[in-house]
């Protein structure tokens, strides 16, 4: 059983499942970003009319909001609401996304979005798009702890290291990892082309749950849409790589 949002999804795991764990996927947020080389992309009218004309309402007069990104930028963003997902327009840094909690909503509200850029910007789509990105935080529930499942992916020597170092008994708490084809210095890291970046650790107000942070950011929007069809068997595979050792 998978927990998806608010739903609950009956469906086997991948491979045998007298190998795997129960898992609950809790996906606090999912968003799907594009950003666009020339910062106003977009005329705001214009955009609201295609965006209501492919079914999202505006949220409220004006549809404007106070937005803090994952970067930790403050920006004010137009905001539209779908069957099961939102719409946001930032157009001082040039993004526009479908964000919700639901993977299949917000992949359906990505694909129209797409869409409706596509009509407005006609000849200059795709040059105009700078990246794409998928961004998600997943809570997940296993039978196995968090705490207890992290000691086995690093080197005992590190960890024995450390606690001399220390001069207290410490175990691994999280696990990250990285991978890009790009030249990392002198940008930052939220505005690199080509990233991946995923961290694992226990959840802060209950360790007995996972907590998961995924960023997959490509020039080709393709690759990214491809990506977040499959990120709960993603997800579920590295819960379960985690937990094998």
């Amino acid at each position: 059983m998978r927990v998806v949002g608010l739903y609950e999804i009956e469906e086997p795991l991948t491979g045998p499942v007298w190998f795997q764990p129960a898992l609950k996927l809790i996906f606090d947020t999912l968003k799907l970003t594009m950003a666009y080389k020339t910062l106003f992309p977009f005329v705001e009218a214009e955009l609201d009319k295609k965006l209501r004309e492919a079914g999202f309402a505006a949220s409220a007069p004006g549809h404007t909001v106070l937005r803090l990104s994952s970067d930790g930028q403050q920006s004010v963003a137009f905001r539209w609401t779908g069957s099961g997902s939102e719409v946001y327009y930032d157009p001082a840094r040039g993004f526009l996304s479908a964000e919700g909690n639901v993977p299949g909503s917000v992949h359906e509200t990505f694909g129209k979005v797409t869409a409706v850029a596509k009509g407005l910007l006609e000849s200059d789509w795709p040059d105009e798009v700078k990246w794409s990105e998928l961004y998600s935080v997943v809570r997940i529930l296993s039978d196995k702890q968090p705490l207890d499942s992290y000691s086995t992916t690093y080197s005992p020597k590190i960890v024995e290291r450390m606690t001399k170092l220390l001069g207290v008994s410490v175990k691994p708490f999280l696990f990250a990892v990285f991978g890009s084809s790009e030249t990392l210095v002198g940008q930052p890291l939220s505005e690199v082309p080509d990233w991946t970046n995923i961290i694992l650790e226990p959840f802060i107000q209950n360790p007995k749950y996972y907590f998961m942070k995924v960023v997959f950011r490509r020039q080709e929007l393709s690759e990214v849409v491809g990506f977040a069809s499959k990120l709960e068997k993603s997800v579920e595979s590295i819960i379960s790589e985690i937990e094998a050792h």
